[in-house]
This record gives C-alpha cells, sequence and structure tokens, in this order.
C-alpha cells in the first residue's frame, strides 16, 4: 500500500519536465524572502508602535533640535 502510494505519488509530482518549473519557483521564492528580509531590517524602517512622525524620530537620533 505505501508503495503504490509513494510510486502515485512520484508519477504524478516528480516528472522530468516539471523539474525547471520547480527550480525556478524555488530561486524565485528565495530571491523575494531574501529581498524582503532585507528591507525589513534597513535603516529607515522603524519597527515601533508609538505615532512618531518619522522627521521627529531621525531628528531625536541625531540630537538636532530640528
Amino acid at each position: 500500500m505505501a508503495s503504490t502510494a509513494s510510486s502515485n505519488f512520484f508519477r504524478h509530482w516528480f516528472r522530468v519536465e516539471i523539474i525547471p518549473i520547480y527550480c525556478v519557483t524555488a530561486v524565485a521564492v528565495g530571491g523575494a524572502t531574501w529581498y524582503l528580509s532585507r528591507l525589513a531590517r534597513g535603516p529607515d524602517v522603524i519597527w515601533d508602535r508609538t505615532p512618531v512622525r518619522k522627521e521627529e524620530y531621525i531628528f531625536k537620533e541625531e540630537g538636532s533640535e530640528g
């Protein structure tokens, strides 16, 4: 029973013609994940829930009176 299910699964999902589609999809998802994580860790992102304008936050970080 298990060998029949696994052979049916492999016959349906792992055809030789479909492997390039899997590769392109994996590269696209990996690249999008990398790019979004890079954007989320950038210096312009503020992970704070207080309602402060961006300019006030920047002036406070620089120490100027703005």
